[in-house]
């Protein structure tokens, strides 16, 4: 009987299966094919193929979360103002305004996240902003190396509405349906923007990879062409060799540009702000004609991306892992202001660094607030920064103290300085810190000490951090 019932239940999910790819794949084939015609090349032909498989894509993605802003007239009306519009590239395909409807679908998604972000928020939405690591593909995706001044146009605009994000939304009002910020900016919302990001991230990984195995195979087929034709064909067998090496730079640009991707997926644990710092170093030492520094810079900025990543998996890592990746963040940050400041990591020689293990990425908002607005801002030479860590009983005892300007003339800098940016690194890691205190009778704690000379000025700051093993 459970045999017969089975069997029915197995037959029904395949008649309903088969029905489904029978209606959906002939759509599907359909919507990808608006806009193409025989004269297109194939390389154009593939784009737009894409561009009309993002709208489709996109836009079916938004129709579930439209149903929770029902009750938010504003943001509802938002929302499917925004599904209409990333439909709008196919049709623009269709009519044979191929560049149109891509630049629409690049620069339209980031106006739509401002606006919707700040009627959700009385002020910045963290959560929205998460969603700009999917956004930042979309010019990537849809222009590639091959059209690379428009694709750096396209990342501009993306990275300028990000740097803007805070300032506008700022100025848009929370709708007047939303009582408060925590029933769109949420921690619950924030996870959800990650993994959503983080899917995006990967189908578009997963698709460059393939379009460079493609380039990559018919780039051997045509070399082995070439080889068998040698004699006859010296010039095109040059011109091959050529193309050979130009398609390696576009390897080689991708896999920087994938690096640069993942360092997006990892927000929840690192300043934004210092990646972009990062790049925009890059770009400094490049635009010197400075390679030796380029490379060096990007050496351990691949170093530091590497062990964030190793670290990012688990909630606690080695100690050894943790600190490693502390100097190559420090290194990075001394590279970049030209090293201003010197650094000593002292662990204590009865703690066994690579079988003991903290929370990953717990120390680094500490130190990088010692960097930036202790150490940065001092006028003499002879910064230090120092990181101890000690054991102290069942706890370990971090040590982060710095010879900088002090909190106090910090802060009279800060609030007498326009600021772009927010930092929330230390704010985020006081959240970090409440959770691990939850339910456990061994709390994780922070201080902070002003540090004074015997006249009474400020010589740094020293934060202690206690964690329990």
């Amino acid at each position: 009987m459970l045999k017969a019932l089975s069997e029915s239940l197995n037959a029904k999910k395949n008649a309903f299966s088969q029905t489904l790819v029978r209606w959906v794949r002939p759509l599907w084939s359909w919507v990808s094919r608006q806009g193409i015609t025989d004269t297109l090349s194939e390389e154009r032909r593939n784009k737009v193929k894409l561009t009309n498989r993002l709208a489709a894509t996109v836009s079916l993605m938004l129709i579930a979360p439209l149903f929770n802003y029902v009750q938010v007239l504003d943001v509802f009306i938002l929302h499917f103002l925004a599904i209409l519009s990333y439909l709008i590239p196919i049709f623009i395909n269709r009519l044979g305004w191929y560049s149109t409807a891509r630049w629409w679908f690049v620069l339209t998604p980031p106006v739509f996240n401002l606006i919707g972000a700040g009627l959700l928020t009385e002020g910045p939405a963290s959560a929205a902003k998460i969603s700009f690591m999917a956004m930042i593909i979309l010019p990537i995706l849809l222009f590639q190396i091959t059209e690379w001044l428009q694709m750096l146009l396209g990342l501009g605009w993306v990275f300028l509405t990000v740097l803007s994000f805070d300032y506008v939304t700022d100025l848009i009002p929370r709708s007047a349906w939303i009582a408060n910020d925590a029933h769109y900016d949420n921690p619950q919302v924030a996870h959800m923007s990650i993994i959503q990001g983080m899917v995006m991230l990967t189908v578009a990984f997963i698709y460059l990879q393939l379009v460079n195995r493609g380039n990559q195979q018919k780039l051997t087929k045509a070399l082995d062409e070439t080889d068998r034709q040698r004699a006859v064909l010296d010039d095109t067998n040059a011109l091959l060799r050529q193309q050979n090496e130009e398609i390696e730079r576009q390897r080689l640009d991708i896999e920087h540009i994938n690096h640069d991707l993942r360092l997006q997926a990892l927000k929840a644990q690192m300043d934004p702000h210092f990646l972009f710092n990062a790049l925009g170093s890059i770009q400094h030492f490049i635009l010197k004609q400075e390679t030796k520094e380029s490379l060096n810079y990007l050496a351990k900025f691949s170093k530091l991306i590497r062990q964030m990543l190793e670290n990012s998996v688990n909630d606690r890592v080695a100690l050894a892992d943790e600190t490693r990746a502390l100097s190559y963040y420090i290194d990075l940050e001394r590279l970049r202001f030209e090293n201003k400041f010197e650094y000593d990591i002292d662990i204590d020689e009865t703690i066994d660094a690579e079988r003991t293990e903290i929370p990953p990425m717990l120390l680094q908002p500490y130190i990088e607030n010692a960097i930036l607005h202790g150490l940065r801002p001092k006028e003499e030479g002879g910064g230090q920064l120092k990181v101890v860590i000690l054991r102290q009983f069942d706890d370990l005892l971090c040590v982060i103290e710095d010879n900088g300007i002090g909190r106090e003339a910090a802060a009279y800098i800060n609030s007498h300085r326009r600021r772009s940016h927010i930092s929330r690194g230390t704010s985020f890691t006081d959240s970090r810190i409440r959770l691990l205190n939850a339910n456990r009778t061994q709390a994780v704690s922070a201080i902070t000490i002003d540090l004074m000379d015997e006249q009474g000025n400020p010589r740094g700051t020293r934060v202690e951090l206690k964690i329990p093993l």
